[in-house]
């Protein structure tokens, strides 16, 4: 190798960093609570459950999970023994009719429930890891206002885990996504990546249903922010048990819920990550997260170029969901924008969530 292609080379690895860092590189390595607390409650926290209807649609299918390859590119490498499962949807397969479930892998079938949804796999995308991508499509409409087709359970386009196979549970989860898309920033268009079960009993005897649920999701009128939540309760808007942090990827600020507040909305406390994504849009490029779920922590990681930036580790084990679910991805209309909690309008066109891959590798360890 030349002297001046090693020149170049140094160079642009120093100039091209996937993000501005002000501190350690792996990002937020403090406890559950951290950051400044803000005495008024303010709009950002997402008021409707990503959760599916209690309902189930037409003909759920037996799908049993197969072994496949690990990732090359992970960071935390599963032992020999662990088993391995991935969806690439490379397939093409799409759905037919409303309300009518339609395999799409070995891991997941899917559903919508909207006039003119659709979930289709097999989609040919050059910036896909492996070329294909899976896409939930939320049906638009200018005919359509605000108040119309609101909700995920009843109105949401939906790709699950088979409810005939095996539950997902403690280990690492990686989406590999894009979107969702949307035509004007007024739109209440939300996009979901999350672990779910709620079965209505209360299993810990808190007097409250116990809601196994670790969410991911995205506002599409805030490609820069990401809302995690992590559940362990829920009955109703009025009983229930969350903590939520939602992070400004674009300045590396975030807003969480306070401690004492779990069972109330609003994001009171204040704090800043250690990196920085200036210029960030979720609805433009794919992107990686990752989720480690064990029994006394959760993790959310956000993976760029074999960077791992810690977005949040929530360590209090009396509020981590220790039930074993299923994994669902979503797209629906919300009647309000949770930026602010104005009316959102409904999507004028088809909203779009894009899935290159599904991984997980589950902790046998602490099963």
């Amino acid at each position: 190798m030349s002297k001046i292609y090693f020149l170049f080379l140094l160079i642009t690895l120093v100039t091209c960093s996937p993000a501005t860092q002000t501190n350690q590189p792996l990002g937020d390595t403090s406890n559950n609570q951290s950051g400044s607390e803000d005495n008024t409650e303010k709009a950002g926290d997402p008021k409707e459950k990503p959760s599916s209807n209690p309902t189930q649609p037409e003909n759920p299918l037996d799908n049993t999970p197969k072994d496949t390859n690990t990732d090359t590119n992970s960071h935390s490498t599963p032992s020999p023994a662990t088993k391995h499962f991935r969806s690439d949807f490379t397939e093409f397969k799409q759905t037919l009719a409303i309300k009518k479930s339609v395999t799409i892998d070995d891991l997941f079938y899917a559903y919508y429930l909207s006039p003119l949804g659709n979930v289709i796999s097999g989609i040919k995308n050059d910036e896909a890891a492996d070329n294909y991508v899976a896409q939930l499509i939320f049906p638009g409409s200018t005919q359509q206002k605000s108040g119309d087709r609101v909700g995920p359970g009843a109105y949401g386009t939906h790709l699950e885990s088979d409810f005939g196979g095996e539950l997902y549970h403690y280990g690492i989860y990686r989406i590999r996504f894009q979107g969702p898309t949307c035509s004007q920033n007024n739109e209440g268009v939300i996009g979901g990546l999350f672990t779910y079960l709620n079965d209505g009993k209360d299993h810990n005897q808190n007097g409250i249903t116990d809601n196994s649920e670790l969410d991911i999701e995205i506002a599409c009128n805030e490609p820069y922010a990401l809302y995690l939540s992590i559940w362990t309760d829920y009955t109703d808007d009025n009983t229930f048990v969350k903590n939520t942090r939602k992070i400004y990827l674009d300045t590396g600020k975030f807003d969480q819920t306070k401690t004492g507040n779990e069972s109330k909305y609003g994001l009171g406390l204040k704090g800043t990550l250690p990196f920085q994504f200036p210029g960030i849009d979720l609805r433009k490029k794919f992107h990686t997260i990752e989720l480690i779920w064990k029994p006394n922590s959760v993790e959310f990681n956000w993976l760029v170029d074999d960077q791992v930036y810690q977005l949040w580790k929530f360590t209090n084990t009396q509020m981590i969901p220790q039930l074993k679910s299923y994994f669902m991805m979503n797209i629906w209309h919300s009647g309000s924008l949770w930026s602010n909690d104005q009316i959102a309008e409904y999507p004028d066109s088809d909203a779009i969530l894009s899935i290159d891959f599904f991984d997980y590798t589950p902790d046998l360890q602490s099963h």
